[in-house]
């Protein structure tokens, strides 16, 4: 056999053994792994979003609204699409009065989606948004949602209670009714092409608000008892005090 020809089988052995490890890889992605490749794919182009829905209002005997939601935005960063990170972290930390180092943590995060503020006023959110666009930042995706408000301030603060951020009740009343306050979120499926931009959106599952609640205090008399109380500790250098407030005709 030829010097030329000993090279020719060299080089045939070698491309057999390339095509041979091509066709290997292929056979274990699209085979062995292929559930897992798939799974990944899904993961970037398409998501499921559950929006929250509106918390019932909680009353007095009266009708005066003691807590309810108002609306907000929530805000949260798509890697994918991101541009002038360093921009958007500027921005984001003067407009939610937060500092830098936070902000950068979660925009900078090894994740397709992460929330930045899950409960921003209306005004704020607009602010943001009209920041971003006017220096070109991309990424910012900007989500209707509810926020907490007590329009009585501290008033019955210990009976009402308070919610945490993922808008589920932490004590008192919110905590004690957070079943029936809650309602149902809607659960949304979306769909983004490989431009990153969103194709579909479909309802999967449409929530509803929660259950408005009444309660039996009546809150002219709670802030009258508050403000007496409070008199009385000062005056009397009290640790704390209570008010019992009967009507003699009933026995309420």
């Amino acid at each position: 056999m030829s010097r030329e020809q000993k090279r020719g089988l060299v080089l045939f052995a070698f491309l057999g053994l390339g095509t041979l490890a091509i066709i290997g890889r292929l056979v274990l992605v699209q085979g062995v792994e292929h559930d897992r490749w798939l799974a990944a794919a899904r993961a970037t182009y398409e998501r499921t979003i559950a929006l929250d829905p509106r918390r019932g209002t909680i009353y007095d005997r009266n009708g005066v609204p003691l807590a309810f939601d108002v609306k907000a935005s929530a805000i949260a960063i798509d890697s994918f699409n991101m541009t002038k990170p360093d921009t958007l972290i500027e921005i984001l930390s003067q407009e939610l009065n937060k500092p830098p180092d936070e902000i950068a943590a979660r925009v900078y995060r090894q994740s397709y989606f992460t929330w930045i503020d899950r409960k921003v006023d209306l005004e704020t959110a607009e602010r943001i948004r009209k920041r971003a666009t006017a220096a070109d930042a991309n990424g910012l995706v900007f989500i209707d949602t509810w926020k907490r408000c007590y329009p009585q301030g501290d008033l019955a603060s210990n009976v009402l209670g308070f919610v945490g951020t993922d808008g589920h009740g932490l004590e008192g009343i919110e905590l004690e009714f957070d079943k029936e306050l809650s309602g149902t979120p809607t659960t949304l499926h979306v769909v983004r092409g490989a431009d990153g931009r969103t194709y579909h959106t479909e309802t999967i599952e449409q929530g509803s608000p929660g259950r408005d609640i009444y309660l039996t205090i009546d809150a002219v008399l709670q802030h009258v008892c508050e403000d007496e109380i409070d008199r009385g500790v000062s005056r009397f250098r009290a640790n704390t005090g209570f008010i019992v407030l009967m009507d003699p005709a009933t026995g309420e």
